[in-house]
């Protein structure tokens, strides 16, 4: 039983030392190879970038209650600031929409739609001050869920009433920036924007 023991643990050493120059010439991130019993299984390291997502909601949000008392304060600027490139045409198109005058009411008011849709504030019910806590949450898709405790709530995990918005990215190099919101409908902002406010 020592003898065959010690064969096995010949092999793994030998299928490391093969193995591994060969992760060498790969473009993929290896984390070590593991073999279990008979047959050798390679585990790719796939980075999922949880982290910089949670950090890149909770720092819209910080900076945007933290400005919370600034009269020019405009939580579609933060958003504005960790969005992509699509994202932030997106937000400059519902700003000028919003300040057209040769636009009709009835365009406007359609295009408020989506800028609530858009916006970090879960509904037209609140304002920024009646966020009394906030908490972060990755979803299973990849999104993250920002749930919003506002006043007349005792709970925040009685959010099933809709005080939440979701946040799809696009990450590369370590970072991420943020490249929809949607509602606790599942409404696309960028979709409704580009529905809504042309």
């Amino acid at each position: 039983m020592l003898t065959i023991d010690r064969h096995k643990s010949c092999l793994k050493a030998i299928f490391a030392i093969i193995l591994f120059p060969l992760s060498a010439c790969s473009n993929e991130k290896w984390i070590a190879p593991t073999v279990d019993s008979d047959e050798i299984n390679i585990v790719h390291e796939d980075q999922d970038y949880g982290f910089e997502k949670y950090n890149v909601v909770s720092r819209m949000y910080s900076d945007a209650v933290m400005n919370k008392y600034n009269e020019s304060n405009d939580t579609l600027d933060h958003l504005y600031k960790y969005s992509d490139k699509k994202l932030k045409s997106i937000i400059l198109l519902t700003k000028e929409r919003s300040t057209d005058d040769f636009i009709s009411l009835n365009n406007k008011r359609s295009c408020m739609i989506a800028i609530n849709t858009l916006d970090l504030i879960p509904s037209t019910s609140y304002k920024l001050d009646d966020i009394l806590e906030t908490d972060f949450k990755i979803l299973q898709n990849g999104n993250v869920r920002a749930r919003m405790l506002v006043k007349g709530y005792k709970d925040i995990d009685s959010y099933n009433f809709g005080t939440f918005k979701d946040f799809s990215f696009n990450c590369e190099n370590g970072s991420c920036m943020i490249t929809d919101v949607f509602d606790f409908k599942g409404n696309s902002a960028k979709m409704l924007v580009q529905e809504l406010c042309q």
